[in-house]
């Protein structure tokens, strides 16, 4: 499986794998105080989910990391598809539906 990519705070490296920022507030796929690390598939990727969530004057102040990430290929992997989705998956925040039990994520 090719490797994902995480872009963190480099103030937050020791926490980067642990979902805890997921403790304090909802994200977009789970509630608040269900731990989450959020990846994409690359680094552009990464850059642009964390350019339209960030505070731009927190920009140059701040230090990042990209994190490449290895999953073993032996991990049962779910495909989504969006005809499988609720009407208004794409909204914010998501249907209960999708974060309801958060089952389907590692």
């Amino acid at each position: 499986m090719p490797p994902v990519w995480r872009l963190v705070k480099k103030r937050r490296l020791a926490d980067a794998m642990t979902g805890i920022g997921c403790d304090y507030a909802p994200m977009r796929w789970n509630y608040q105080g269900s731990r989450m690390v959020y990846t994409s598939e690359s680094k552009a990727l990464c850059l642009l989910e964390m350019l339209v969530n960030v505070n731009f004057e927190d920009i140059p102040s701040e230090e990042f990391v990209f994190l490449e990430i290895d999953i073993p290929d032996d991990l049962a992997v779910c495909k989504l598809l969006e005809a499988d989705l609720p009407d208004g998956w794409d909204s914010h925040p998501s249907p209960f539906e999708i974060m309801g039990s958060n089952g389907w994520t590692i």
